[in-house]
């Protein structure tokens, strides 16, 4: 008798991992899944049963710890640094928009340092005995 063909979805259900999971291991040549004629893969029913059971990761992990209370003084730390951080960072576009502004005031008294050149230079060639 002929193994029963799965879609992607029975597999899934059927191996209870990800279609993630199951994609990873044709990939790696691990399972072998072919295409209907509307593209859809189909899976061999025994050869995932193998699978499954073959995979290192379908060990049953260890309990997991309940997750421990945070530190007293934690919230309040993070928000001390939060407010520490915002200020910074209100401090940081102050300074960078006193920056532009002295970049703006250095070229205009560039640009009058220029003119002045200009106009003495003027002057200089009108002046006879320069």
């Amino acid at each position: 008798m002929p193994a029963e063909k799965l879609t992607t979805k029975q597999a899934q259900d059927r191996a209870g991992v990800s279609r993630h999971a199951l994609m990873r291991a044709k990939k790696k040549g691990l399972l072998f899944a072919e295409s209907d004629n509307q593209g859809n893969l189909i899976w061999d029913s025994e050869a995932l049963d193998r699978w499954v059971k073959e995979r290192p990761e379908a060990a049953t992990p260890e309990p997991t710890k309940p997750m421990e209370a945070p530190a007293p003084g934690l919230w309040e730390a993070l928000a001390e640094a939060r407010e520490r951080a915002g200020r910074a960072e209100g401090e940081r576009d102050g300074l960078r928009e006193a920056l532009t502004a002295e970049r703006a005031r250095a070229d205009a008294a560039e640009a009058n340092a220029e003119r002045w050149r200009e106009a003495a230079e003027k002057r200089r060639k009108w002046w006879p005995f320069g």
